[in-house]
Protein backbone atom coordinates (compact mmCIF):
# COMPACT_ATOMS: atom_id res chain seq x y z
CA UNK A 1 0.00 0.00 0.00
CA UNK A 2 1.40 3.02 -1.19
CA UNK A 3 1.57 6.42 1.04
CA UNK A 4 -1.04 8.10 -0.74
CA UNK A 5 -3.61 4.69 0.08
CA UNK A 6 -2.88 4.76 3.62
CA UNK A 7 -5.15 6.28 6.25
CA UNK A 8 -4.56 9.44 7.82
CA UNK A 9 -4.00 9.19 11.30
CA UNK A 10 -4.02 12.06 14.16
CA UNK A 11 -0.57 12.37 15.33
CA UNK A 12 -1.50 10.91 19.00
CA UNK A 13 -2.75 8.22 17.14
CA UNK A 14 0.65 8.27 14.64
CA UNK A 15 3.25 8.48 18.02
CA UNK A 16 1.44 7.36 21.12
CA UNK A 17 2.45 9.32 24.18
CA UNK A 18 1.69 12.40 22.81
CA UNK A 19 5.09 12.78 21.15
CA UNK A 20 5.51 14.48 17.78
CA UNK A 21 8.76 14.31 15.84
CA UNK A 22 10.03 17.71 15.38
CA UNK A 23 9.76 18.85 11.33
CA UNK A 24 12.84 19.71 9.61
CA UNK A 25 13.61 23.31 9.52
CA UNK A 26 12.32 25.07 6.56
CA UNK A 27 14.35 27.91 4.72
CA UNK A 28 13.36 31.39 5.22
CA UNK A 29 12.45 33.17 2.54
CA UNK A 30 15.18 36.03 1.42
CA UNK A 31 13.37 39.55 2.25
CA UNK A 32 14.09 42.17 -0.50
CA UNK A 33 16.70 44.20 0.45
CA UNK A 34 15.64 47.70 1.61
CA UNK A 35 16.78 51.13 0.11
CA UNK A 36 19.41 52.66 2.32
CA UNK A 37 18.11 55.83 4.03
CA UNK A 38 19.06 58.33 6.47
CA UNK A 39 18.98 57.34 9.94
CA UNK A 40 15.91 58.52 11.80
CA UNK A 41 16.44 60.29 15.27
CA UNK A 42 15.50 58.77 18.27
CA UNK A 43 12.08 59.82 19.50
CA UNK A 44 12.75 61.87 22.71
CA UNK A 45 10.69 60.11 25.83
CA UNK A 46 8.36 62.14 26.89
CA UNK A 47 8.44 63.20 30.76
CA UNK A 48 5.70 62.21 32.46
CA UNK A 49 2.80 64.67 33.21
CA UNK A 50 3.16 66.28 37.31
CA UNK A 51 0.70 64.64 39.30
CA UNK A 52 -1.44 67.50 40.40
CA UNK A 53 -4.63 67.42 42.50
CA UNK A 54 -7.59 68.36 40.65
CA UNK A 55 -8.42 71.98 41.85
CA UNK A 56 -12.24 70.81 42.72
CA UNK A 57 -11.28 68.30 45.42
CA UNK A 58 -7.45 69.68 47.28
CA UNK A 59 -5.68 66.74 48.56
CA UNK A 60 -4.61 66.61 52.52
CA UNK A 61 -1.37 67.78 52.98
CA UNK A 62 1.32 65.35 53.68
CA UNK A 63 3.50 65.73 56.90
CA UNK A 64 6.58 67.29 55.05
CA UNK A 65 3.61 70.01 53.17
CA UNK A 66 2.45 71.62 56.59
CA UNK A 67 2.11 74.64 55.51
CA UNK A 68 3.94 76.08 58.79
CA UNK A 69 7.26 75.93 59.15
CA UNK A 70 7.60 74.50 63.10
CA UNK A 71 10.16 73.24 64.80
CA UNK A 72 10.57 69.65 65.85
CA UNK A 73 9.59 69.65 69.46
CA UNK A 74 6.20 71.26 68.64
CA UNK A 75 5.34 68.85 66.10
CA UNK A 76 6.20 65.71 68.56
CA UNK A 77 4.37 67.63 71.10
CA UNK A 78 1.08 67.69 68.96
CA UNK A 79 1.78 64.23 67.54
CA UNK A 80 1.23 62.98 71.20
CA UNK A 81 -1.86 61.70 72.80
CA UNK A 82 -3.98 63.35 74.94
CA UNK A 83 -3.59 60.87 77.83
CA UNK A 84 -0.18 59.07 78.82
CA UNK A 85 0.64 56.01 78.85
CA UNK A 86 -0.13 54.33 81.95
CA UNK A 87 -3.86 56.15 82.02
CA UNK A 88 -4.45 54.72 79.11
CA UNK A 89 -3.79 50.88 80.40
CA UNK A 90 -5.81 51.96 83.56
CA UNK A 91 -8.65 52.90 81.13
CA UNK A 92 -8.18 49.33 79.61
CA UNK A 93 -8.01 47.00 82.58
CA UNK A 94 -10.84 49.22 83.67
CA UNK A 95 -12.94 48.63 80.53
CA UNK A 96 -11.73 44.57 80.60
CA UNK A 97 -13.74 44.40 83.87
CA UNK A 98 -17.12 45.98 82.53
CA UNK A 99 -16.82 49.13 85.28
CA UNK A 100 -15.85 51.96 82.63
CA UNK A 101 -18.87 53.69 81.78
CA UNK A 102 -16.94 55.83 78.68
CA UNK A 103 -18.26 53.53 75.93
CA UNK A 104 -21.91 53.68 76.96
CA UNK A 105 -21.78 57.29 77.30
CA UNK A 106 -19.97 58.68 74.41
CA UNK A 107 -21.97 56.27 71.80
CA UNK A 108 -24.72 58.10 73.12
CA UNK A 109 -23.27 61.66 72.76
CA UNK A 110 -22.61 60.16 69.07
CA UNK A 111 -26.13 59.22 68.65
CA UNK A 112 -27.14 62.42 69.85
CA UNK A 113 -24.93 64.28 67.08
CA UNK A 114 -26.65 62.73 64.11
CA UNK A 115 -29.97 64.58 65.07
CA UNK A 116 -31.84 65.50 61.80
CA UNK A 117 -32.23 68.74 60.57
CA UNK A 118 -34.53 70.75 58.54
CA UNK A 119 -31.94 73.52 56.62
CA UNK A 120 -28.39 74.38 57.85
CA UNK A 121 -28.18 75.04 61.09
CA UNK A 122 -25.33 77.68 61.71
CA UNK A 123 -23.86 77.50 65.62
CA UNK A 124 -21.32 80.52 66.26
CA UNK A 125 -17.70 80.09 68.72
CA UNK A 126 -16.83 83.36 69.78
CA UNK A 127 -14.15 83.21 72.72
CA UNK A 128 -14.11 86.05 75.88
CA UNK A 129 -10.73 86.51 74.91
CA UNK A 130 -7.82 85.88 73.04
CA UNK A 131 -6.37 81.95 72.99
CA UNK A 132 -9.18 81.17 74.99
CA UNK A 133 -9.36 78.05 72.63
CA UNK A 134 -12.40 79.53 70.14
CA UNK A 135 -10.56 77.91 67.07
CA UNK A 136 -9.91 74.48 68.98
CA UNK A 137 -13.49 74.18 69.64
CA UNK A 138 -14.29 74.75 65.85
CA UNK A 139 -12.12 72.38 64.65
CA UNK A 140 -12.41 69.48 67.39
CA UNK A 141 -16.61 70.03 67.07
CA UNK A 142 -16.41 70.31 62.78
CA UNK A 143 -14.37 66.89 62.97
CA UNK A 144 -17.08 65.34 65.30
CA UNK A 145 -19.96 66.07 63.35
CA UNK A 146 -17.83 65.55 60.12
CA UNK A 147 -17.45 61.91 61.40
CA UNK A 148 -21.10 60.61 62.64
CA UNK A 149 -23.18 62.58 60.19
CA UNK A 150 -23.11 61.54 56.00
CA UNK A 151 -24.40 65.57 54.89
CA UNK A 152 -21.51 68.22 54.61
CA UNK A 153 -20.07 70.51 57.43
CA UNK A 154 -18.35 73.97 57.37
CA UNK A 155 -15.33 75.06 59.56
CA UNK A 156 -15.66 78.94 58.68
CA UNK A 157 -13.48 81.50 60.18
CA UNK A 158 -14.86 85.03 60.02
CA UNK A 159 -12.54 86.41 62.82
CA UNK A 160 -9.50 87.94 60.46
CA UNK A 161 -5.92 86.96 59.73
CA UNK A 162 -3.88 84.42 60.77
CA UNK A 163 -6.34 82.00 60.85
CA UNK A 164 -6.60 79.79 63.31
CA UNK A 165 -8.60 76.71 61.47
CA UNK A 166 -5.30 76.68 59.19
CA UNK A 167 -3.11 74.95 61.31
CA UNK A 168 -5.78 72.93 63.12
CA UNK A 169 -7.12 71.82 59.64
CA UNK A 170 -5.04 71.56 57.27
CA UNK A 171 -5.55 70.76 54.23
CA UNK A 172 -3.97 70.69 50.71
CA UNK A 173 -4.65 73.52 49.15
CA UNK A 174 -4.13 76.82 51.35
CA UNK A 175 -7.06 78.82 49.85
CA UNK A 176 -9.38 80.54 52.18
CA UNK A 177 -11.86 81.51 49.61
CA UNK A 178 -14.15 83.32 52.49
CA UNK A 179 -14.13 86.29 50.54
CA UNK A 180 -15.35 84.99 47.28
CA UNK A 181 -17.95 83.02 48.29
CA UNK A 182 -19.07 85.24 50.33
CA UNK A 183 -19.19 87.70 47.13
CA UNK A 184 -20.85 85.38 44.46
CA UNK A 185 -23.82 84.66 47.03
CA UNK A 186 -24.01 88.34 47.58
CA UNK A 187 -24.42 88.70 43.70
CA UNK A 188 -26.28 86.01 42.63
CA UNK A 189 -28.63 85.88 45.53
CA UNK A 190 -27.73 81.60 46.42
CA UNK A 191 -24.91 79.39 46.14
CA UNK A 192 -24.83 75.68 45.68
CA UNK A 193 -22.40 72.47 46.56
CA UNK A 194 -20.14 73.12 43.39
CA UNK A 195 -19.42 76.72 44.01
CA UNK A 196 -18.93 75.57 47.79
CA UNK A 197 -16.17 72.62 46.51
CA UNK A 198 -14.75 75.74 43.97
CA UNK A 199 -14.00 78.15 47.16
CA UNK A 200 -13.29 75.85 50.12
CA UNK A 201 -10.23 74.27 51.30
CA UNK A 202 -11.63 70.19 51.07
CA UNK A 203 -10.53 67.73 53.48
CA UNK A 204 -11.04 64.62 53.59
CA UNK A 205 -14.68 63.29 54.07
CA UNK A 206 -17.48 65.99 53.96
CA UNK A 207 -15.51 68.59 55.76
CA UNK A 208 -15.08 72.39 54.17
CA UNK A 209 -13.00 74.39 55.52
CA UNK A 210 -13.15 78.39 54.69
CA UNK A 211 -11.25 81.30 56.05
CA UNK A 212 -9.95 84.60 54.77
CA UNK A 213 -7.20 85.03 52.60
CA UNK A 214 -4.11 87.58 53.28
CA UNK A 215 -5.24 90.45 50.92
CA UNK A 216 -9.29 90.45 51.81
CA UNK A 217 -11.12 93.12 53.40
CA UNK A 218 -13.60 92.17 56.48
CA UNK A 219 -16.84 90.86 55.34
CA UNK A 220 -19.83 93.15 55.65
CA UNK A 221 -22.65 92.56 56.93
CA UNK A 222 -24.18 92.11 54.05
CA UNK A 223 -21.63 89.32 53.05
CA UNK A 224 -22.35 88.12 56.15
CA UNK A 225 -26.06 88.02 55.21
CA UNK A 226 -25.16 86.32 52.07
CA UNK A 227 -22.83 83.62 53.25
CA UNK A 228 -25.35 82.82 55.92
CA UNK A 229 -28.29 81.63 53.84
CA UNK A 230 -25.36 80.08 51.15
CA UNK A 231 -24.18 77.79 53.98
CA UNK A 232 -27.52 76.56 55.24
CA UNK A 233 -28.19 75.71 51.89
CA UNK A 234 -25.23 73.91 51.69
CA UNK A 235 -23.83 71.91 54.69
CA UNK A 236 -26.14 70.90 57.25
CA UNK A 237 -24.03 72.66 60.23
CA UNK A 238 -21.64 75.11 60.22
CA UNK A 239 -19.14 75.96 62.87
CA UNK A 240 -18.46 79.81 62.46
CA UNK A 241 -15.29 81.39 64.53
CA UNK A 242 -16.55 85.01 65.57
CA UNK A 243 -15.08 87.99 67.28
CA UNK A 244 -16.56 89.86 69.93
CA UNK A 245 -18.36 92.17 68.47
CA UNK A 246 -19.67 90.37 65.28
CA UNK A 247 -23.37 90.53 64.59
CA UNK A 248 -24.95 86.98 66.07
CA UNK A 249 -28.36 87.70 64.63
CA UNK A 250 -28.28 84.98 62.23
CA UNK A 251 -26.97 82.74 63.93
CA UNK A 252 -29.03 79.74 65.43
CA UNK A 253 -27.12 79.07 68.46
CA UNK A 254 -23.62 80.53 70.24
CA UNK A 255 -20.61 78.76 72.16
CA UNK A 256 -18.76 81.05 74.42
CA UNK A 257 -15.16 79.73 75.30
CA UNK A 258 -13.98 81.10 78.44
CA UNK A 259 -10.47 80.51 79.75
CA UNK A 260 -9.90 78.89 83.04
CA UNK A 261 -7.26 81.64 83.98
CA UNK A 262 -7.40 84.03 86.54
CA UNK A 263 -8.63 87.67 85.30
CA UNK A 264 -10.69 85.99 82.57
CA UNK A 265 -14.31 86.29 84.71
CA UNK A 266 -14.63 90.14 83.96
CA UNK A 267 -14.17 89.61 80.00
CA UNK A 268 -16.36 86.87 80.21
CA UNK A 269 -19.13 88.80 82.16
CA UNK A 270 -18.95 91.78 79.96
CA UNK A 271 -19.14 89.25 76.81
CA UNK A 272 -22.13 87.32 78.33
CA UNK A 273 -24.20 90.80 79.13
CA UNK A 274 -23.58 92.35 75.74
CA UNK A 275 -25.08 88.96 74.24
CA UNK A 276 -27.57 88.98 76.95
CA UNK A 277 -28.32 92.73 75.29
CA UNK A 278 -27.80 92.75 71.87
CA UNK A 279 -29.52 88.69 71.45
CA UNK A 280 -31.85 87.83 74.25
CA UNK A 281 -33.68 84.71 72.76
CA UNK A 282 -30.08 83.14 71.09
CA UNK A 283 -29.48 80.14 73.23
CA UNK A 284 -25.64 80.56 74.58
CA UNK A 285 -23.15 77.74 75.69
CA UNK A 286 -20.16 78.90 77.86
CA UNK A 287 -17.25 76.16 77.76
CA UNK A 288 -15.18 76.16 80.78
CA UNK A 289 -11.83 76.20 78.73
CA UNK A 290 -8.47 74.76 80.38
CA UNK A 291 -5.65 75.36 77.52
CA UNK A 292 -2.71 75.27 79.78
CA UNK A 293 -3.13 73.24 82.87
CA UNK A 294 -4.59 75.65 85.28
CA UNK A 295 -5.22 74.28 89.11
CA UNK A 296 -8.31 73.03 89.92
CA UNK A 297 -9.06 76.25 91.83
CA UNK A 298 -8.91 78.44 88.60
CA UNK A 299 -11.34 75.65 87.01
CA UNK A 300 -14.01 75.98 90.12
CA UNK A 301 -13.78 79.97 89.72
CA UNK A 302 -14.65 80.39 86.10
CA UNK A 303 -17.11 78.23 86.39
CA UNK A 304 -18.49 79.54 89.71
CA UNK A 305 -18.57 82.92 87.57
CA UNK A 306 -20.42 81.70 84.71
CA UNK A 307 -23.19 80.05 87.51
CA UNK A 308 -23.85 84.14 88.72
CA UNK A 309 -24.12 85.34 85.29
CA UNK A 310 -27.98 85.45 84.19
CA UNK A 311 -29.41 84.10 81.22
CA UNK A 312 -31.69 86.70 80.96
CA UNK A 313 -32.90 89.80 82.62
CA UNK A 314 -34.79 88.03 85.48
CA UNK A 315 -33.54 84.75 85.92
CA UNK A 316 -30.04 82.68 86.41
CA UNK A 317 -28.83 79.52 84.09
CA UNK A 318 -29.64 76.27 85.79
CA UNK A 319 -28.01 74.30 83.96
CA UNK A 320 -23.98 73.79 84.81
CA UNK A 321 -21.27 75.19 81.96
CA UNK A 322 -19.66 73.11 79.62
CA UNK A 323 -15.43 72.09 80.46
CA UNK A 324 -13.04 70.89 78.17
CA UNK A 325 -10.37 69.94 80.42
CA UNK A 326 -6.56 70.40 79.26
CA UNK A 327 -5.20 67.63 76.94
CA UNK A 328 -1.60 67.68 75.88
CA UNK A 329 -2.68 67.00 72.19
CA UNK A 330 -5.32 70.11 71.53
CA UNK A 331 -2.83 72.29 73.37
CA UNK A 332 -0.56 72.08 70.84
CA UNK A 333 -2.51 74.19 68.50
CA UNK A 334 -1.60 72.29 64.96
CA UNK A 335 -3.38 69.49 63.57
CA UNK A 336 -6.13 68.07 65.79
CA UNK A 337 -6.63 63.96 65.01
CA UNK A 338 -9.77 62.69 67.29
CA UNK A 339 -8.00 59.27 67.89
CA UNK A 340 -5.26 61.38 69.92
CA UNK A 341 -7.79 63.60 72.06
CA UNK A 342 -8.05 61.75 75.48
CA UNK A 343 -11.08 59.84 76.41
CA UNK A 344 -12.78 62.74 78.79
CA UNK A 345 -12.28 65.31 76.36
CA UNK A 346 -13.47 63.20 73.75
CA UNK A 347 -16.63 62.65 75.46
CA UNK A 348 -16.52 67.18 76.50
CA UNK A 349 -16.28 67.74 72.79
CA UNK A 350 -18.84 64.90 71.73
CA UNK A 351 -21.49 65.93 74.33
CA UNK A 352 -20.76 69.92 73.02
CA UNK A 353 -21.52 68.95 69.41
CA UNK A 354 -24.68 67.18 70.73
CA UNK A 355 -26.06 70.36 73.14
CA UNK A 356 -25.35 72.94 70.69
CA UNK A 357 -26.85 70.84 67.81
CA UNK A 358 -30.02 70.56 70.07
CA UNK A 359 -29.91 74.14 71.29
CA UNK A 360 -29.72 75.01 67.51
CA UNK A 361 -32.82 73.72 66.45
CA UNK A 362 -34.99 76.15 66.87
CA UNK A 363 -35.01 79.49 64.29
CA UNK A 364 -32.28 81.63 64.49
CA UNK A 365 -32.33 84.24 67.15
CA UNK A 366 -35.17 82.46 69.25
CA UNK A 367 -34.03 80.25 72.25
CA UNK A 368 -34.74 76.31 71.85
Amino acid sequence: MSDDQMPQRSPDQRFPGGWTPAAPPRARPQEPARPQTEPQPEPRPTPPPPSVPPRSRPQPAAEDEEPLDLPDELRKRAARHGDPLWLRLAQTIRRSIGSDSFPGDFAGALDACQRPVTTGRRIGVVGATGGAGASTLVAALALVLSDVRADHIAAVDAVGRPSGLLPRLPAGSPRGGLAGLAALAGAHGEIGLHELRAHAAALPGNLHRLTLDAGDRPLTAADREGLYQGLSRTCAVSLIELDAHADLRHLHALVVAVPATPGSGGAAASLLAGIRASSPGLPVLPVVVNPHACPASDVRLAEANLDAQPVSATRRRTTPAHHLDHDRHLAAGLAVDLRLVGERRRLQVAALAANALHAASGAPGDAA
